[in-house]
């Protein structure tokens, strides 16, 4: 199947402009920090956004509560940015601003001044796309807000239909809204069919694949969809993203694991789809956008992120999604991860009693993406750290995580595991001083006879005398 290119997109686009009769732009509800996004997307990159990247920025965007100028420059400063802007002079660029803002050239009071800024250094590029956004009034302002309303009903459209438009397919879908709010009705009809256009293309079991590099030895791309299986916990965000792209997208399937850890994604084209499992909402569980994260052994994945997989139809674990995720890590680090995600699930449960499998509800989930970014699996001290505590209490109204030892527990009994060495140090659990962590040198600091790793250490910056372990 051949990639569709701009061309084409546009072709389509003037087709129909004059034959359609208008429509309401309907989008979902979008937050203010959402809003803010896509307006920074109009304005600096000239397009609409993808639903991850604005699900992304969005994120960022809360954590400064809401302060663009916060973020302005990260947000502009990107390779996207370089390959299409890149060459242009100050002044080509600022005018720019304006025409993809506002859909008009700058006035030349404007253009002089805000050239001799950015000339000087005494502002960037972000800074003065930023003053636009902000100084917008009558028809500019009119103009950016139909153009944002459009960009909304795209990104609606491309999460109902669970794909994006490659980057280039995105620019130009708002060249045509003015002031006038029927031009914005207009562009989100237009929307609607290139989606289902797009769409209809991509699961034609029919069109001829045979040379291109969707070619799955069959002559057809046919769009399968399939169910996998994580055992023991339901209603945890994942995203399935197909490995290989039908007419330049991928299929993306967000959601959350049913009752019985149904996870579902597609197959075509002789490629599989790779599955990512996340703390908090699915909106925000990608395996694109991250910039840091969690990480064993310098791998990272992004935060929230538990952990990858290629999609199966078999049963899979956590202890599956970590050890493909950290392929490289040892299997002592491999278990420490799997133990930190089962005791915060485990803590996180419904009835707070998984012998019935561990549920996450819709409100816990809500709750959980507040800490998420800031929650990393893997980390050696992950019972204490702040933000899981926090997350543990907040749900519970005031219980404590669940104990790793539990975990293992948990975990053993979940895959059928029989053995006197959970935590697999090469210590019989007979023996062992700390059996749900692993501690081949079973240090015990202040000869309890509970290893060090299974107490937590309460400091005292007074004293080295008065820490304590309990």
């Amino acid at each position: 199947m051949l990639k569709l290119s701009i061309a084409f997109v546009m072709a389509f686009f003037l087709s129909v402009v004059n034959s359609l009769a208008m429509a309401d732009c309907s989008p979902r509800k979008f937050s203010n920090y959402e809003q803010s996004v896509i307006n920074a997307y109009i304005a600096y990159y000239g397009r609409v956004p993808g639903s991850a990247g604005m699900a992304w920025w969005a994120t960022e965007l809360e954590r400064v509560e809401g302060d663009l100028s916060a973020i302005i420059q990260a947000f502009g400063n990107s390779d996207e940015f370089d390959r299409n802007f890149g060459s242009l002079d100050n002044t080509t660029l600022i005018n720019n601003l304006y025409k993809q803002s506002f859909g008009r050239d700058a006035d030349n009071d404007g253009l002089a001044w805000y050239t001799s800024e950015l000339d000087a250094g005494r502002m960037s590029l972000q800074t003065i796309a930023l003053g636009g956004l902000n100084g917008a009034t009558g028809p500019d302002l009119n103009v950016k807000n139909n153009r944002r309303l459009a960009a909304e009903y795209y990104v609606t459209k491309a999460i109902d239909a669970g794909f994006d438009l490659d980057e280039s397919q995105m620019q130009g879908l708002l060249a045509s809204v003015t002031s006038d709010l029927s031009t914005a009705n207009s562009a989100c009809e237009q929307i609607s069919n290139l989606v289902e256009t797009l769409e209809a293309e991509r699961i034609s079991a029919n069109e001829n694949t045979e040379g291109q590099s969707c070619d799955n030895g069959t002559g057809a791309a046919s769009l399968v969809k399939k169910e996998g299986t994580l055992i023991g916990i339901q209603g945890l965000a994942y995203s399935s993203e197909l490995q290989t792209s039908i007419s330049g997208v991928k299929k993306v399937i967000q959601g959350e694991t049913g009752p019985n850890g149904e996870f579902a994604f597609y197959e075509a084209c002789g490629a599989s789809s790779v599955t990512t499992f996340c703390l908090g909402v699915k909106k925000n569980c990608s395996s694109t956008e991250f910039v840091s994260g969690v990480s064993i052994k310098d791998l990272s994945l992004g935060p929230r992120v538990i952990g990858r997989i290629a999609s199966t139809e078999a049963e899979i674990s956590i202890a599956d999604v970590i050890s493909a995720s950290y392929a490289d890590a040892s299997l002592a680090e491999q278990q420490e991860a799997t133990t930190n995600v089962y005791q915060l699930l485990m803590s996180l449960d419904d009835d707070l009693d998984s012998t019935n499998g561990i549920v996450i509800n819709e409100a816990t989930r809500t709750e959980a993406e507040l800490y998420a970014d800031s929650i990393d699996f893997t980390m050696p001290d992950f019972d204490t750290t702040e933000s899981v505590t926090e997350l543990v209490s907040v749900v519970t109204e005031g219980s404590k995580l669940t104990a790793s030892s539990v975990a293992m527990v948990f975990v053993n009994a979940l895959l059928g595991v029989q053995s006197d060495d959970l935590d697999g140090d090469g210590v019989s659990d007979e023996f062992d001083n700390c059996p749900a962590r692993s501690n081949a040198d079973q240090s015990d600091i202040d000869q309890d006879g509970v290893g060090d790793l299974c107490e937590q250490l309460v400091w005292d910056e007074s004293s080295w005398d008065s820490a304590v372990w309990q």
